[in-house]
């Protein structure tokens, strides 16, 4: 497989990273804002900013966006807590 080709598994992972975005931002804008529903949106949001890390790691597509490289390294210990 060459640099940048995307596999079916690795479309679906995008996809499902895409959704986890659309999901967060639904529930940070839902009216009342409430704690518990800021917080779910930051979990969803480091969910998926890590599933896109992997499928950018996966896909071999660091020499085309070296710049992203280790952006969201410190994103798993969002998980923790």
């Amino acid at each position: 497989m060459s640099a940048g080709t995307l596999n079916s598994w690795q479309i679906v992972a995008v996809l499902g990273a895409v959704q986890g975005v659309i999901v967060a931002m639904a529930l940070a804008a839902k009216r009342p804002r409430r704690t518990p529903h800021l917080l779910l949106a930051a979990a969803v949001l480091a969910f998926a900013c890590h599933l896109a890390t992997v499928v950018y790691y996966s896909a071999d597509l660091v020499p085309r966006a070296p710049r992203l490289f280790g952006v969201t390294q410190p994103v798993p210990f969002l998980f923790g807590p």
